[in-house]
């Protein structure tokens, strides 16, 4: 099926082919085809068709309009006569052309449904398994629809030896979830990745166990650093506390001491000969 757009109609095709006619085994084969065309907008089919091919070139086509079916070729001649003279062939195929629209535009609105509520899955990988039967484990979660596609590939190519899946398992949240593991029995695990592919995604999406390991790696210097601050953090604390405290108050001494005016020499000594002289 081929999928056309435009602004305002969308045209969808639905090629049959009806099998191989072999003259003989020396000659070329020939190819006897019926095309199906159907075309939509936003309110609803606005238009369809029903051709025929030999050799991929078109030799007549069924025209609802006239109600009969077309030669557009001379080898088409003889079969569009043919049919015409069935009184029950026509409408055979009007029936049969109008259900194979509302099956396309149902496919499509479910499609539009799907691509609207489409959910990216979580992708990881990790190691499990005891020493010698140790293997790799790849898990995507929380994907929406449920048609995905995870493998694992080394240097571009896919590994299928040793490959196990749990299938796909649905979520209570409606989306799904699905594992696959390969076997490390007599290999690394150095340059395999968990390749992923899914209508949410833009491409493909690719982890490796390196990755998670230096995600760890990230994570345990950081939880180090915080472990080694945090012990410092009250000390220095309670320090920048003690400066704080004493600051304010050498201020208020400087303050007190420049609030009070020292008393001028000569009023010292007049005070002075004031208590001397009895009254």
């Amino acid at each position: 099926m081929e999928v056309q757009s435009t602004q305002t109609t969308m045209i969808l095709f639905y090629l049959w082919s009806m099998g191989f006619m072999p003259h003989t085994a020396a000659e070329d084969e020939h190819t006897y085809q019926q095309h199906i065309g159907c075309a939509f907008n936003r309110l609803g089919q606005v238009d369809h068709f029903w051709r025929y091919g030999f050799n991929h070139k078109e030799i007549m086509h069924v025209d609802l309009d006239k109600e009969a079916v077309v030669a557009t070729s001379l080898a088409g001649n003889f079969l569009a006569e043919e049919r015409n003279n069935k009184d029950t062939y026509f409408r055979s195929k009007e029936k049969r052309l109008r259900k194979v629209c509302s099956a396309v535009q149902t496919v499509f609105s479910l499609s539009n449904s799907t691509l609207s509520r489409a959910a990216k899955p979580t992708v990881e990988v990790a190691l499990g398994g005891e020493e010698g039967q140790e293997y790799l484990l790849c898990s995507a979660r929380g994907f929406y629809p449920n048609v995905i596609r995870v493998r694992w590939v080394q240097n571009g190519k896919q590994l299928l030896l040793g490959t196990t899946t749990s299938g796909i398992l649905p979520h209570r949240d409606g989306t799904f979830q699905m594992t696959i593991y390969l076997s490390l029995s007599n290999r690394s695990a150095s340059g395999i990745a968990c390749e992923v592919e899914h209508i949410s995604i833009d491409g493909k999406e690719r982890k490796t166990l390196e990755e998670r390991f230096h995600y760890r790696l990230l994570m345990a210097f950081a939880a180090s650093v915080v472990g080694l601050l945090l012990p410092v953090c009250p000390t220095a604390w309670k320090v920048w506390m003690r400066i704080k405290d004493s600051r304010a108050s050498i201020s208020d001494s400087t303050s007190s001491s420049r609030g009070e005016p020292e008393t001028p020499p000569s009023m010292s000594l007049m005070q002075i000969e004031e208590e001397e002289i009895p009254q």
